[in-house]
């Protein structure tokens, strides 16, 4: 007699599970190691005109601001752009100057970044453990009291 139902499963080996976990490992190490790639990149990219704005920020101002004009036409004095610090950095101390402080900057990117994908994947979690757990449950649930949550309508008086 034919057994209804899903096929048995065949039971794995101390050997597979063992490559199994290697294998989910080595993936996750490639996972971690692409997105540091992908922050150092971006970092690197962008400290340049990060160290800029700062000189910026600070009032920093190697040059006097030019005459210039204005949509309409009126004249008005302009401050250099971003790309104008950064070339002035660039021509002043040299290459190197546009990357100093990028070790810095990188590890506090990606402790912050590290920190915020933690936090959001334990919240994610701990989020849906709660609905979980509170399906049965009247009033356990954060759905339940947005569901039931009387939407308030004010009056609005129209003025004639």
């Amino acid at each position: 007699m034919p057994t209804i139902g899903p096929p048995a499963q065949p039971s794995l080996t101390q050997r597979d599970e063992e490559a199994a976990v290697r294998a989910a490992r080595f993936d996750m190490v490639v996972r971690w190691a692409i997105y540091g790639g992908q922050v150092a990149a971006s970092t690197a990219l962008f400290h340049p005109f990060a160290c800029a704005r700062v000189l910026m920020d600070l009032g920093y101002d190697p040059v006097a601001p030019t005459l210039s004009r204005t949509l309409f036409g009126k004249p008005c004095l302009v401050l250099p752009n971003i790309t104008f610090y950064v070339r002035f950095m660039r021509n002043r101390d040299g290459r190197g100057a546009l990357w100093r402080g990028f070790g810095a900057n990188f590890c506090g990117v990606l402790v912050g970044n590290l920190t915020n994908d933690i936090a959001y994947h334990l919240v994610d979690e701990f989020i849906k453990r709660k609905v979980r757990s509170s399906r049965g449950k009247r009033g356990a649930s954060l759905w339940w009291l947005i569901k039931r949550t009387p939407v308030i309508r004010l009056p609005i008086s129209r003025k004639t």
